[in-house]
């Protein structure tokens, strides 16, 4: 899978002339309702792409809390690849590109992309505050560009209590150590990345502190944990101010994804 930076990638001369599909978001936590849109935007497509961004529009712009990531970067890659997106697209959300309306934009990407489906969710907006447009307005839009071209409308997707699943409800799970119930939001367990973390080793032990850590920790207690690439089975001890993981893999600043399953005890 290729990756570009969205405001060099709309000024170089490359152009995508297979039948692409798009989605378009933060994706923090990449859960089952995540996973649903991407299912729709490779199914059947020549060109499957995804849009996201180097930090959350809605944090930069204040109109949300700024909390903790529940991935990094490196980790929506590797899942992205693995899916089988083409091509990812990192929107740098600088002024310029933030105060685009959603004409603007979909005119821009249609002079890199020959876009035939964007996948959204059902309330997902598109454009500056002042113009923004919701799936409708954006296929009438896109209409205007390419006649055949749609946006389909993901349906939300539902844990086993009802509730649509979503970033804000999987950070109340992890923040409470209910772990097997994020794994079930997720389709996979709750992942760390430790590979730019800075951290200490002693016998065997890895050491980290907290507020190190780019994502979101589960709270204090002991939990069961695997290092992802060898699978090798871990402790992990969580307190108020270190995360510990016993035995420490030899090599995780290459295999740095560490799997935390659940709680012991």
């Amino acid at each position: 899978m290729e990756t570009v930076i969205f405001s060099k990638w709309i000024k170089n001369k490359t152009v995508v002339t297979e039948g692409a599909s798009l989605c378009i978001g933060v994706f923090d936590g990449v859960h089952l309702g995540h996973k649903a849109i991407f299912n729709e935007c490779i199914t059947g497509s020549d060109y499957p792409v995804i849009m996201t961004f180097n930090k959350n529009p809605k944090m930069s712009l204040g109109r949300q809390k700024k909390v903790k990531a529940l991935n990094t970067r490196e980790q929506r890659f590797d899942l992205f690849e693995k899916m089988g997106f083409k091509l990812q697209v990192i929107i740098d959300f600088s002024p310029e590109i933030r105060n685009l309306s959603a004409d603007e934009f979909i005119s821009l990407l249609y002079t890199k992309l020959n876009l035939k489906k964007l996948i959204v969710g059902e309330d997902f907006k598109l454009g500056s505050h002042k113009s923004q447009a919701g799936p409708r307005e954006l296929e009438k839009i896109m209409n205007r560009f390419q006649k055949d071209s749609k946006v389909i409308i993901a349906k939300p997707v539902l844990s086993d209590s009802g509730e649509i699943i979503s970033s804000s409800i999987l950070r109340e799970l992890i923040v409470k150590g209910s772990l097997d119930v994020v794994q079930s939001l997720l389709g996979n367990s709750y992942q760390l990345d430790l590979g730019l973390t800075p951290s200490q080793s002693f016998g065997g032990e890895l050491f980290i502190k907290k507020d190190d850590l780019q994502q979101l920790v589960p709270k204090e207690g002991v939990y069961e944990g695997y290092w992802d690439e060898d699978n090798l089975e871990t402790t992990i001890y969580i307190d108020s101010k270190y995360l510990k993981v016993s035995p420490i893999l030899a090599s995780f600043k290459k295999n740095r994804f560490l799997r935390i399953t659940q709680k012991k005890g």
